[in-house]
């Protein structure tokens, strides 16, 4: 079974005081170029040297791990269309949370369960895609 990790995983990865996530149950994990993408604007919106330190340290580490990110492709716009529409169909804003939804378009593109820590972020979208708690 394929996942796609969400930021919301990634971000505590490395971190003093954080356990990683139990991934054992996916033979394949990914994570999209977009949530390389998020970390970059974390990394730059502390003034903080010490955090910005910490939080670069962090994005080499999850690159070096995981590799190239997986990318937005035509599939994936493809497949954000349809939960735009989704959301659209049923009531949701279809400008919130812009980010989670491209990430779960990616996720929902490559036949990859969405592994997140801020389920409520996508929990509308869950007829079109699996998603895990972790």
């Amino acid at each position: 079974m394929k996942a796609l990790l969400d930021t919301s995983v990634l971000v505590p990865t490395f971190e003093p005081g954080q356990t990683a996530p139990d991934l054992s149950d996916f033979d394949d994990v990914l994570v999209s170029v977009l949530s390389f993408t998020e970390l970059a604007i974390g990394v730059r919106t502390t003034a903080d040297v010490t955090v910005l330190r910490r939080r670069m340290t962090r994005m080499t580490a999850l690159r070096e791990l995981f590799g190239q990110g997986l990318p937005f492709d035509d599939a994936c716009l493809r497949a954000y269309e349809r939960l735009l529409d989704h959301l659209a169909d049923n009531g949701g804003d279809v400008k919130a949370r812009r980010f989670d939804r491209l990430i779960a378009a990616c996720a929902l593109a490559n036949g990859a369960t969405l592994v997140t820590r801020n389920a409520d972020h996508v929990r509308s979208l869950v007829p079109l895609i699996d998603i895990a708690v972790r």
